[in-house]
């Protein structure tokens, strides 16, 4: 039974077959030489291109990390309390007298 069956019915055996040359040379005609791919060059060739965009990812996060840093830092100092009161932005009282006559046109202008 199975693989192991040798009966005649099985295995048919014909001695001496002429070839079908017509078909033989249509076949012929068809056949077409498969180059061996260099599977070697390949591989080599797709990690290469997997270490640039490992790479190039990489790059790109710095660059991202390095943006939200500055931002981060941005945000930090516009919160900061420490600029509110620079000596820049004050003014003496002697500089207010000398831009306003009275105290009057100080409130006048503050309004």
């Amino acid at each position: 039974m199975g693989f192991r069956d040798n009966s005649a019915a099985a295995i048919r055996l014909e001695k001496n077959i002429k070839t079908d040359r017509d078909a033989v040379k249509r076949i012929e005609k068809t056949r077409r030489e498969v180059a061996k791919p260099d599977l070697a060059g390949e591989k080599e060739a797709f990690e290469l291109e997997v270490v640039r965009a490992r790479k190039a990812a990489a790059a790109a996060r710095k660059v991202e990390e390095k943006a939200a840093a500055a931002a981060a830092l941005a945000a930090k100092e516009a919160r900061s309390y420490d600029t509110l009161l620079s000596a820049d932005s004050m003014t003496t009282p002697a500089e207010v007298a000398a831009k306003y006559e009275s105290a009057a046109a100080f409130e006048e202008d503050f309004m």
